[in-house]
């Protein structure tokens, strides 16, 4: 059995956190003891020993000592997904280095002081803007033994870093390894007349200057839209707390400035299954999280993407070809294209499903693959 220390941003009541995990756990398989960081230690391991893996639970921020405890007693440091290395943005009034300050301060004392292997998987770099932000990115390859990049965009930054190709590789986000019965048995969106449009939005865009600009487009959207099809609007918050700006509140703001004319509601989300048979039951998902639009694509749910930061930026780019169907959020976006888009979704939805569903599967299989090169290289 291998004690792997695995390091995540768990416990924030974010869906995609959450899933994230276990994802990585059903990877790396039943047969190893975890210690896993948390924001919420207790309810992280009442949900991980559910799943029938063997582990121990820290306090992200909290336990330092049991943080330290378990760097020494694990055989291997395993960072899993998400955009680790990064500037913070400004919406999160926090140092923009601070979250790199705190993972190059866990690679280097686990690897100078510790000795441990330690691997970054399906993660994401960038926006890093500075020069500073540079050094910090390059010094905490430096001590990494492999880090697997979900985009060839963190890859070439990564390179242009002085980073080796040998250490550093290109696979689908982490999440692509999930199969729909992952999810269970799901409902299907209804055969009636309303155009079921399953809505994310998250606060925390890159240009947050620009966030009322998005707000008003999307209002004026939806109400010519409503004016051509009738539609109802679903919320699909994917953090549900946490945050003084979760989704919930940010899509209960926005619902308010709609007309009641328009229908809307936000299901009681408790669970991965819940959060899946609420996309599954849409025609159309229009999102900004990035696992919002994942678990869409996987579902087989036509996505029209708002991209607010580089990892959405990717995932429409390089591995979901969606060019024709997302704005950028962050800028002075074409609403009609908006409009048009969704609209253009109604009508293509079976082609658009089969084809998500096809990319869906080859990214599956790509990431298993890479899963069980990893284990023999890094874990048997």
């Amino acid at each position: 059995m291998k004690k792997i220390l695995f390091l995540g941003t768990h416990g924030q009541e974010n869906w995609g956190d959450e899933i994230l995990l276990e994802t990585f756990l059903k990877n790396l398989g039943k047969e190893n003891h975890y210690f896993i960081n948390s924001y919420n230690p207790e309810k992280t391991l009442k949900r991980v020993l559910e799943l029938g893996f063997s582990a121990e639970t820290f306090h992200t921020t909290k336990d330092k000592i049991k943080l330290l405890k378990f760097i020494w007693k694990s055989d291997l440091i395993f960072f899993g997904g998400g955009s680790i290395i990064k500037e913070l943005n400004k919406a999160l009034k926090r140092n923009k280095y601070s979250s790199m300050f705190m993972v190059l301060f866990l690679v280097f004392f686990g690897k100078v002081f510790a000795g441990k292997k330690i691997i970054m998987s399906n993660i994401g770099i960038g926006p890093i803007k500075t020069k500073f932000g540079r050094f910090l990115a390059r010094l905490i390859l430096f001590f990494v033994d492999k880090a697997t990049l979900r985009d060839k965009k963190s890859f070439d930054l990564a390179k242009s870093f002085g980073v080796s190709e040998s250490k550093i590789s290109v696979v689908p986000d982490a999440v692509f390894s999930l199969e729909p019965e992952y999810f269970g048995k799901l409902q299907k969106s209804k055969k009636d007349k309303k155009v079921r449009i399953g809505l994310n939005l998250n606060y925390h865009i890159e240009n947050l200057d620009n966030w009322n600009y998005f707000i008003e487009n999307l209002k004026e959207v939806f109400f010519n839209l409503s004016e051509k099809v009738q539609i109802k609007l679903v919320g699909v918050p994917m953090q549900t707390g946490f945050s003084r700006h979760d989704d919930i509140k940010t899509i209960s703001q926005f619902f308010s400035l709609l007309p009641e004319s328009i229908e809307k509601e936000t299901p009681e989300i408790k669970s991965a299954q819940d959060l899946a048979n609420t996309i599954s039951s849409c025609d159309i998902v229009l999102g900004e999280r990035l696992h919002s639009l994942i678990i869409a694509a996987i579902l087989g749910v036509p996505v029209f993407a708002m991209i607010y930061d580089v990892k959405v930026e990717s995932l429409v780019k390089e591995w979901l070809f969606l060019d024709e169907f997302s704005v950028n959020i962050n800028e002075k976006f074409d609403k009609e294209k908006l409009e048009k888009g969704l609209l253009l979704l109604t009508e293509r939805k079976s082609y658009e499903s089969e084809r998500l569903k096809k990319i869906s599967f080859d990214l599956f299989e790509k990431n298993l693959d890479y899963f069980r090169v990893l284990k023999k290289r890094f874990i048997y």
